[in-house]
């Protein structure tokens, strides 16, 4: 009996852990660069004017692979007004990544795992982990677990729209499950 307390007690905190979300209304992201799986080299900059969803990830990672499609069909519906960053953070070497990315059809940005990815955003707490910002830069919000990709439209619409800050806050809040 106290054995399965303890392990309650440790699923708990696990399953709080997994869906703790922090929204960062206004932070800047910081300029990095880093290389995707071609060898090119990117400029977190350059996507300044549009979405972007950082998603840190891992071929091994079960919710991981169940978000895969949905992103994919998520960038193709959106591929004028969003980028997906796919940071691996499993360690995949490249050559596994490029055929795992074709494989999946994603044709989104793939990065390996490179320090200037891993501390871009702080500390990561597990995968999948995706960060949402703004066309300005501003990290909109941070999901440890699945994202909910219909709040992240509905706060793109919002954004676009001009939307109250009492709207795009409710519509943050439905990313990040509060």
């Amino acid at each position: 009996m106290k054995l399965q307390n303890i392990l309650m007690t440790i699923a708990v905190f696990v399953c709080a852990i997994a869906v703790t979300s922090v929204s960062y209304a206004d932070e800047a992201v910081e300029d990095f660069s880093f290389k995707d799986i071609n060898g090119v080299t990117h400029q977190f900059s350059e996507y300044k004017g549009k979405w972007v969803l950082v998603n840190y990830w891992g071929t091994y990672c079960p919710p991981c692979l169940e978000e895969i499609p949905d992103l994919v069909s998520f960038a193709d519906k959106h591929k004028k007004d969003l980028v997906i960053l796919g940071m691996d953070a499993g360690g995949t070497d490249v050559k596994s990544l490029q055929e795992f990315a074709a494989e999946n059809m994603m044709q989104y940005v793939i990065a390996p795992v490179q320090e200037s990815t891993l501390t871009a955003f702080g500390i990561l707490m597990g995968i999948p982990t995706t960060y949402i910002i703004t066309p300005e830069g501003q990290v909109a919000g941070k999901v440890i677990g699945i994202i909910d990709l219909d709040a992240v439209e509905q706060l793109m619409r919002e954004h676009a729209g001009g939307g109250s800050v009492t709207k795009a806050d409710q519509a943050a809040d439905e990313i990040l499950d509060l």
